[in-house]
């Protein structure tokens, strides 16, 4: 009978009434039930498992340097767009607050004009608190949006890059 083929029901169970003539029965079911019911050289072994999992671990630290290297990438991109956003958030929030400072020289040249509408200036003066007000939730509600973007965004491209991995990781065990 050729090795390459798994022994068939018929042999098997004329193989076991041979056995149970010569050993008994009691030992001819123990040795039928440690023979395996494929062949030998199918079975994997302690050897084929240390040597696919050290494949396996080589496949995964190969991808996960190149996705640390493509996250790190990434990252240094966003934080250069960040730093960049920073830079021109501060410039336009240093002429604002040059535009605000001449406002304010205006309202006090006005006040010092218009000392007996000093009423109507009051209400001009809450009138810009309140604007200052939305002007700062504005602000910091585009601060947040912008943030919670560029996090989405590296989330977004971490999950794609953990799927990559995981896609990798699946094809390098199914051609193993």
């Amino acid at each position: 009978m050729p090795t390459s083929e798994p022994i068939g029901e018929k042999v098997r169970w004329a193989l076991m009434r041979r056995l149970i003539e010569v050993l008994g029965e009691e030992e001819a079911e123990t040795l039928m039930e440690s023979l395996p019911p494929v062949v030998w050289h199918q079975i994997a072994t302690k050897d084929d498992l240390a040597a696919l999992e050290e494949r396996l671990r080589a496949e995964m630290n190969t991808g996960f340097a190149e996705f640390k290297s493509e996250f790190c990438g990434e990252l240094a991109g966003l934080r250069g767009e960040f730093a960049e956003f920073k830079s021109e958030f501060k410039s336009e929030l240093a002429g604002l607050k040059g535009e605000f400072a001449e406002f304010k020289s205006e309202l006090a040249g006005l006040k010092g004009e218009f000392a007996d509408q000093r009423g109507e200036l009051t209400g001009l003066k809450v009138e810009l608190a309140d604007q200052r007000g939305e002007w700062k939730t504005e602000l910091a509600r585009n601060t947040r949006t912008t943030v919670l973007s560029f996090v989405g965004v590296a989330v977004a491209m971490l999950g794609a890059m953990v799927g990559t991995m995981v896609a990798l990781a699946q094809a390098g065990a199914l051609a193993a």
